[in-house]
């Protein structure tokens, strides 16, 4: 049984190297990407503010005209959305951007960007189901509308 698992092991390092290798010989570059993205807290308190913070990094000579999404589901196999709001940017080049986003899971969320609070260009909720896990997934959208990166957290909704 442990030489099966050595083997196994064995050939997903070998995959994993030639990923990086045709990484490393691609020609794609990634010029805007989602450097981080966090929760205040692992449990949410059903209409009770809770706090995301995000940082969108442009390394390129101009400013990009981006979409941040933020898609609230229930975790695979499911994978219902709960809910969902976006807020269009412009991040300047060579720079980090910061946003904060407040969120309820009931009726209001909020972008806070260089300061300033916006509300979202999109917005919409469903029925919350019983206390359970869910999945918060920053969404970065180019000007185009294709997915440049996605990071999740998880969270626990209580009441």
């Amino acid at each position: 049984m442990r030489s099966r698992m050595v083997w196994q092991d064995l050939g997903r390092v070998i995959r994993g190297i030639g990923a990086f290798l045709r990484w490393l010989v691609s020609k794609q570059s990634i010029d805007i990407g989602l450097g981080i993205f966090s929760a205040e807290s692992n449990v949410v308190v059903l209409g009770q503010p809770t706090k995301y913070f995000t940082r969108i990094a442009n390394v390129m000579g101009e400013a990009q005209d981006v979409k941040l999404a933020i898609c609230v589901a229930l975790p695979k196999p499911q994978e219902t959305r709960y809910a969902y709001f976006k807020k269009s940017l412009a991040v300047k080049p060579y720079s980090a951007t910061a946003i904060e986003v407040e969120y309820d899971w009931l009726t209001k969320a909020c972008f806070l960007i260089d300061g300033f609070s916006s509300s979202p260009d999109e917005f919409s909720n469903g029925e919350v189901d019983s206390p359970q896990l869910y999945s918060v997934t920053a969404i970065l959208l180019d000007s185009k509308g294709s997915t440049v990166d996605r990071l999740t957290v998880f969270q626990e909704l209580t009441r």
